[in-house]
Order: structure tokens, then sequence, then C-alpha cells
């Protein structure tokens, strides 16, 4: 069983690309001096905001509104912390300037683009295609993933593909229980959820960690109970450790 995002095509890089875009803009709007600015080191403190912001509300898929507002109050006014989150949850909408509606608007068609595979995957898919029933599930939005899955042809290596609702994985999991009991190994970049299903089945997880992660283990608040079985950091890594499980 594989996950999409940041497994098999690099959405890290669009996230990327649409998070510095938006600070680039935010700067000049609230005209903060940006000529000793490191956009890298910027687009970190940005992430770990993030990362509190999906704490708080218990996911990732939470309005972004609520980052930008947050990043507003942090370089604005200077306010970190958990009181940063505070007030970010308590805002008036009216006392936001109107401007952060054109940079969400634009954050939202910047995140709307197709993100490129990561090199040498689909071989990768390709030789487990040939020797294991592979099943592909994704969560989030159903046009955004189905234009992905059809850009890069990814029913030629997957005999079943799944797309689900937002907030939705758990769920799915329970019925996966059912009806694929011996699935042999999951690959996934979250550990929050796949990694706990995989060990309920007695199935290898792989963690791929070729983008970026915060805090280890402790993804988006949710800490699994036990680690991965294999942890790789390349698609060469990957392939290694598919061909050993499979004695190839």
């Amino acid at each position: 069983m594989w996950d999409l995002d940041n497994t098999i095509v690099d959405t890290n890089s669009v996230w990327a690309n649409a998070q510095t875009k938006l600070l680039s803009s935010l700067f000049s709007y609230i005209g903060l001096e940006t000529s000793g600015v490191k956009i890298d080191e910027e687009l970190l403190q940005l992430r770990r905001i993030d990362y509190k912001l999906c704490q708080e509300f218990g996911t990732p898929h939470y309005d972004f509104k609520y980052l930008l507002i947050a990043l507003f109050y942090f370089y604005r006014d200077g306010i970190k912390g958990d009181e940063l989150i505070e007030v970010t949850r308590k805002a008036d909408q009216d006392s936001i300037p109107e401007f952060t509606k054109i940079l969400l608007k634009d954050f939202y068609k910047n995140l709307d683009k197709i993100p490129p595979l990561f090199d040498g995957i689909l071989d990768v898919l390709k030789f487990c295609n040939k020797r294991s029933y592979q099943l592909l599930i994704s969560e989030g939005s159903k046009e955004v993933k189905e234009k992905i899955i059809k850009k890069y042809e990814l029913p030629k290596y997957f005999n079943e593909i799944r797309v689900i609702p937002k907030g939705g994985k758990e769920n799915e999991f329970k019925g996966l229980r059912k009806r694929y009991p011996n699935l042999d190994i999951i690959v996934f970049d979250d550990l929050s959820k796949n990694i706990d299903f995989g060990n309920q089945i007695h199935a290898k997880t792989v963690w791929v960690r070729f983008c970026y992660t915060i805090n280890g283990y402790d993804i988006f608040g949710e800490k699994p109970k036990t680690r991965p079985d294999y942890t790789v950091f390349s698609v060469k890594e990957l392939m290694r450790v598919v061909k050993s499980f499979l004695k190839l």
C-alpha cells in the first residue's frame, strides 16, 4: 500500500513555492525591511507556525486563513509561541487588513499545481507492480488527486486507487483491515496513522523522508506507538528495501 503526497510526488516543493511567495508578498504589504532577511529561515519559521496550527486544529487540513493571520501578528506585532496561536484563534476578522484576503487567494492558487514525481519512483512502482498487489490511498481533494493520477498514468502501476476525503483516512483503514488483512508492506511519509495501521495488520512499514519533516516522530501532534520497520531518505534506498523484502 502506498501514500501519494511526498511519497510518490513531491508535494512539498509545491508548498514551499507557495509559502515562499506568501511570505514575500506579506513582507511587502506590511513594509518589512527584507535586505537582511534569509527567506529559507523565514520559511522554516512559517512551517513551525503551521505545525503549531496543525496541532491546535488537530489536522493539517485547517483553514489557511489562520496561517495568514498568525503570520500577520508574528511579523507585524512580534507575537510568538502559545500567545500567537491563542490570538490567532480569537482574531476578529474585521481587524485583519483587507490585503490578507488577496494573499490568501493567491496562496491557494499557487497550491493548485501538479507536483513533480520523485526521480526514479516510477521504476520502484513498476518493480513492485510485477510482484505484488498494489494499492494507492490518498487523502484530500478528489479533483486535485485525480489530476495527479491522470498526469502520471498511475493506474498502470496500481491494482486499485482510492481517493478519500480529508480526515477520512482513519475510517478508511478500519475497512482495509477487513478487505486486505495480508498487506505486505506500507510506504508513506506521514507516521501519524499509517504506522499504527501497518502494525495492526502485521505489515512491514517504510517511512520515506524525501521531504521536509518537523519534529521527528511527532507528526501533527500524534505519536505512533512504535517506530517504522524501515526509514529511507532516497528513492534508491527505497528500491533496496523493497528488493530485500521481496528477497530479490
